[in-house]
């Protein structure tokens, strides 16, 4: 009879199992998965229903052997240890899945990383692109070479392994590259004209069209689309796939003031809105393409040498965040319509990610917010930053332009690692 009872607790009903999950946060999932193989087995299980996870904000990395982030439901700094085979250096996030790097110059290693489950998928050997190893016989450093090479504004169509296309801007030109998780090789195309000073500002994803926000300060470009039809195949298809990607010209905005005072040796100058960020968003609510402009007071101090023949100037920047504005776009005309509330949405947006969530999927998530994670202070020639720019930014109607609630603590940013929003699912494999 005991081990009976033993033998049905081991593989309760599916109700029971569901019941369990629908009430465990993230570190109690994580706890749950090493308990025995079953329960390992049984929190992956895509046919077992569970509650959505909140936001989590992955710190900068210290080492590629483990992970740290602050979960926003816990209150508290999670930290996940990475085995042997899924160690790298955390590039940024999309669609569920972490973009990982595994430097080894020339033969650097791309893949995607479910930090919960351990499930990888490896991306195409980057020498299948010809300017990557031209970019790294060209640097006098290559510990960080695929880090360097590709941009962060890299986009996946689909959660879903089998289905999805992987996009990114690369090397100096910022040539578009496409592959599938698994592939044998890159496919890469010129869609921005670098001669022009075109530059890419971020990539999305929505209803089978890739759109790729680019600025262009050379044509003063200010809105308005440009199609392309891609003819994308990897080596082992017969025919190419017909991908549709839409250049979205940015909206330039203007500071508001700017101010220069110099006492002495120092030189200091203050713009108010002097710097934004560009970010673009799918409307969870109905499907429209959003800009976002994360607005910045930037704060700069040089301390100026004397010398006989050159003065040198060793600038300290800080950038503090003023509000954020919102656009809706026409996908067609590429015209801005300012938009002032998300209604029931929030935004989670970071160096190396952007979310967007529906808030009536989660209990106690409030709408018509922006959570932020800043760069903060920007020392001049150190390997380490402070980034204490972060909160909440409300959009709410009481307040013209929205307000600022700061929050957390400061992070310290080792250069050249990103942090980023992520959702956490046990269920991606």
């Amino acid at each position: 009879m005991k081990k009976a009872n033993y033998a049905r607790w081991q593989t309760p009903p599916m109700d029971i199992l569901e019941n369990i999950l629908q009430r465990l946060n993230l570190s109690d999932h994580i706890r749950l998965s090493t308990v025995c193989k079953f329960w390992n087995s049984t929190v992956t299980r895509s046919d077992i229903h569970c509650s959505p996870q909140f936001p989590c904000l992955l710190y900068p990395q210290e080492s590629p052997k483990y992970l740290k982030f602050y979960g926003l439901s816990e209150g508290k700094v999670l930290e996940i240890k990475l085995p042997k085979r899924c160690r790298g250096w955390f590039h940024s996030f999309r669609k569920g899945w972490l973009i990982m790097i595994r430097e080894q110059g020339v033969d650097s290693k791309v893949f995607l990383l479910n930090p919960i489950s351990k499930a990888q998928h490896q991306l195409p050997s980057l020498k299948t692109i010809a300017s990557f190893e031209q970019s790294v016989n060209g640097e006098e450093r290559t510990a960080c070479a695929a880090s360097a090479f590709l941009d962060y504004k890299i986009e996946l169509s689909s959660s879903n392994i089998s289905e999805c296309i992987v996009a990114v801007f690369v090397g100096p030109y910022k040539e578009l590259s496409l592959c599938r998780p698994g592939g044998k090789r890159w496919n890469t195309f010129q869609v921005t004209d670098y001669f022009k000073d075109e530059y890419p500002l971020d990539l999305l994803f929505s209803r089978g069209v890739f759109y790729a926000l680019v600025t262009s300060t050379f044509s003063n470009k200010n809105g308005g689309v440009r199609p392309f039809i891609l003819n994308f195949r990897d080596e082992d298809e017969d025919e190419p796939c017909a991908v549709e990607l839409k250049l979205v010209y940015d909206n330039i905005e203007e500071p508001w003031s700017s101010l220069n005072r110099g006492h002495g040796d120092f030189l200091h100058r203050i713009n108010l809105n002097g710097n934004h960020r560009a970010y673009l968003f799918e409307s969870k609510t109905n499907n429209e393409i959003l800009l976002i402009h994360h607005m910045m007071d930037t704060f700069e101090s040089s301390v100026i040498e004397h010398q006989i023949i050159e003065r040198r100037m060793h600038p300290s920047k800080y950038s503090r965040t003023s509000e954020f504005k919102v656009y809706k776009i026409d996908p067609y005309s590429g015209s801005f319509i300012r938009v002032h509330s998300l209604g029931d949405q929030t935004f989670f947006i970071a160096s190396g990610s952007f979310l967007s969530l529906q808030t009536s999927d989660f209990i106690g998530l409030k709408g018509n917010r922006i959570y932020f994670q800043g760069q903060g202070l920007l020392e001049h020639c150190v390997p380490t930053t402070l980034s204490n720019d972060s909160g909440v930014f409300y959009l709410d109607g009481a307040y013209v332009g929205g307000y600022v609630e700061r929050r957390w603590q400061s992070i310290d940013n080792f250069r050249g690692h990103a942090q980023s929003w992520f959702v956490p699912s046990l269920r991606y494999s």
